[in-house]
């Protein structure tokens, strides 16, 4: 577990056994820096939420990513956040208050780069191959109802980290929800449509 951000994150990942190389705290969870190495992991006072990818990270509907990262609901809002109250043992916390005022807040500016995402294109996906994952049949507006609706993330089939190049979205990218998207990342290169389905036919039950 590397380049954790601040003290707090720190101590709460490893006491919550996260396995990320990036984490950052906020109380409550409607603030944070960028995200930058991945797995990364967004903690607030009584959980957490982990995006194995940073194509999971960047298309997170909750998330308002700008210089800065807005969560206008807080991150227990997001599909896949693990609630762990009571978990984190108060002997870990600051000893005194005017320590923990000394560790909140603390500004750092950051320099980065990101891969490029283009908007076009996953819509472009989205109308011809719908808003059902590719590997699992999830369709979140049918599981969940009305907040489900138009929740989904997109999936390249040949990785962004191969670098910059002409993409047609209708045969290059594909639905999927953010657990079978963890898991084609899981590997690199990333785990086809096809071997993820393998995967869950010999594991079902």
């Amino acid at each position: 577990m590397t380049s954790i951000r601040s003290d707090t994150a720190l101590k709460r990942a490893k006491r919550w056994n996260l396995n990320v190389n990036h984490a950052l705290y906020r109380k409550t969870g409607d603030w944070y820096h960028q995200l930058k190495r991945f797995p990364g992991a967004l903690l607030d006072s009584d959980g957490y939420v982990v995006f194995e990818t940073e194509d999971a990270y960047r298309s997170c509907p909750e998330l308002r990513i700008r210089q800065d990262v807005g969560v206008p609901e807080g991150i227990s809002k997001i599909l896949g956040y693990t609630r762990v109250t009571g978990e984190f043992d108060v002997r870990n916390t600051p000893t005194s208050y005017e320590k923990a005022v000394a560790l909140e807040g603390a500004r750092v500016d950051v320099i980065q780069s990101r891969l490029e995402r283009n908007l076009a294109a996953r819509a472009t996906c989205l109308k011809k191959h719908g808003f059902v994952c590719a590997v699992c049949d999830l369709d979140f507006e049918k599981r969940y109802g009305s907040i489900g609706e138009g929740f989904i993330h997109v999936h390249h089939l040949t990785p962004l980290a191969n670098g910059e190049r002409i993409s047609d979205p209708a045969i290059d990218m594909r639905p999927l929800c953010p657990n079978c998207h963890a898991m084609a990342h899981r590997k690199n290169p990333p785990l086809s449509i096809d071997e993820l389905k393998k995967l869950l036919t010999q594991n079902a039950g």
